[in-house]
């Protein structure tokens, strides 16, 4: 079992933590500027109930990655967020999250207040735990919204 991020892992992180991803890159924004959502594993687990991920942003990502500092240039805050994770292979992925459809964008979760920049990988626990049971509170969350 690894550390690293799977391209599943994130489409899962993304399908069930949306809106968290979205309130703390947008706090994270008004308050640090333009950065990058880096998401990595806190505990080694093969399935996604059993992972725990936390977030940290990065206000100078852009300095390291000429690649990084062309996304975090182009990305509209409002409705978009960075994000960055340390891929299997070794690199780190780089890449734009548009608001899914049906989600609320960026700046309208991070208006209701959240994450503070300053939560980072150093917690002692993490901004996002995936349990099975609470997979299927958000599900339920979502479907009487």
């Amino acid at each position: 079992m690894s550390l690293f991020v799977t391209d599943e892992n994130i489409s899962e992180i993304v399908r069930h933590a949306w809106q968290d991803i979205a309130r703390f890159a947008y706090d994270s924004f008004v308050k640090k500027g333009r950065g990058v959502v880096r998401i990595r594993k806190a505990v080694a687990a093969e399935a996604i109930e059993d992972m725990e991920f936390k977030m940290a942003y990065d206000d100078t990502a852009a300095a390291a990655d000429a690649e990084a500092a062309e996304l975090v240039r182009g990305y509209a805050p409002a409705r978009e967020l960075v994000a960055q994770y340390l891929h299997m292979d070794g690199g780190l992925r780089t890449f734009v999250l548009k608001t899914p459809p049906g989600e609320k964008q960026p700046d309208i979760v991070g208006r209701r207040g959240g994450f503070s920049p300053e939560d980072s990988f150093d917690q002692s626990q993490p901004i996002l735990t995936y349990t099975p049971a609470m997979v299927y509170a958000r599900a339920r969350r979502m479907a009487n919204n």
